[in-house]
C-alpha cells in the first residue's frame, strides 16, 4: 500500500475508531494537562491491532498505534524516523502549505497544528 491514501480495509478501521470516540466509548488514558491525552479501552485496543496489521507493508512493519487528542497543536515525536499520521476529527495540518493527507508519512519529529483534534499516530520500522 502506498501511503497518502488508505486502503478500503484500513479506512473502515479508521472509521470505527472515529465512531468509538464520537460515541463516547473510548476511555481517556494518559493525559498531559493543557496538551491532550491518549484514548484507550478494550474496543480501541482491538481496532488498533487490526490497523497495525493492515498498515504493514513489505517495506515497513507497524509497531505501535496511538489514538491521541491534542487540545491545541502538538509535537509528534518520531523515535523510529518513520511514522504515519491519520487525522480523525478536526482540521489538522503540518503547516499552512502542508495539509495532512488521509494517511500522512513523516520521517522526522513534526509539529501538528489544530485545535481540539484527534489523530492516529502509527510508528513504523523499516524491514
Amino acid at each position: 500500500m502506498a501511503y497518502g491514501e488508505l486502503s478500503a480495509d484500513a479506512q473502515a478501521i479508521v472509521d470505527r475508531i472515529r465512531d468509538t470516540i464520537k460515541e463516547g466509548k473510548a476511555k481517556i488514558g494518559e493525559s498531559k494537562p493543557g496538551t491532550g491525552w491518549e484514548y484507550c479501552g478494550l474496543e480501541l485496543s482491538g481496532e488498533k491491532s487490526r490497523l497495525n496489521q493492515e498498515l504493514g507493508t513489505n517495506d515497513f512493519l507497524a509497531l505501535e498505534c496511538s489514538v491521541l487528542h491534542l487540545v491545541r497543536n502538538g509535537t509528534i515525536d518520531n523515535p523510529t524516523s518513520h511514522m504515519l499520521i491519520i487525522p480523525l476529527n478536526g482540521t489538522v495540518s503540518l503547516s499552512k502549505e502542508e495539509p495532512l493527507q488521509p494517511c500522512h508519512y513523516i520521517n522526522e519529529t513534526r509539529t501538528i497544528f489544530g485545535e481540539n483534534i484527534d489523530i492516529i499516530a502509527v510508528a513504523l520500522k523499516k524491514t
